[in-house]
């Protein structure tokens, strides 16, 4: 789940620091939700025996998504 959860804030942050940048601001929220997507996803590949293969991110999306939706 970490890993799900990392790559939403993963996708919330690149457009909050590119909004920052526009504006001439520094990105540091931005730069600090990055780092905490980056860590939850990290966390998530080390906390499970041999990884995850590329191949497998749609299902963990889709099944974490059917824990929530159904």
């Amino acid at each position: 789940m970490s890993l799900t959860f990392g790559l939403l804030v993963l996708v919330f942050a690149i457009p909050s620091m590119v909004a920052a940048y526009a504006d001439g601001k520094a990105p540091r929220f931005g730069a600090v939700t990055f780092v905490l997507g980056v860590g939850m996803i990290l966390m998530a590949f080390a906390t499970k025996d041999g990884g995850y293969a590329l191949g497998e991110l749609p299902t963990i999306l889709f099944k974490v998504i059917g824990r929530f939706v159904g």
